[in-house]
């Protein structure tokens, strides 16, 4: 996604959208803890080594 700013300024921006339960066994997979939840349309979470 390329965004432009109102300075003018272009910026490319990568979103990718995961399932919470598949985002926290991806990260367990490389060693960390993690807790995502959803209330749509928000995504939060902590996570740690």
């Amino acid at each position: 996604m390329r965004r432009t700013l109102s300075g003018g300024d272009a910026h490319r921006a990568v979103k990718v959208l995961w399932r919470p339960a598949e985002l926290e066994r991806l990260l367990g997979d490389l060693g960390w803890s993690a807790l995502v939840r959803a209330e749509l349309p928000f995504y939060w979470g902590t996570a740690r080594r």
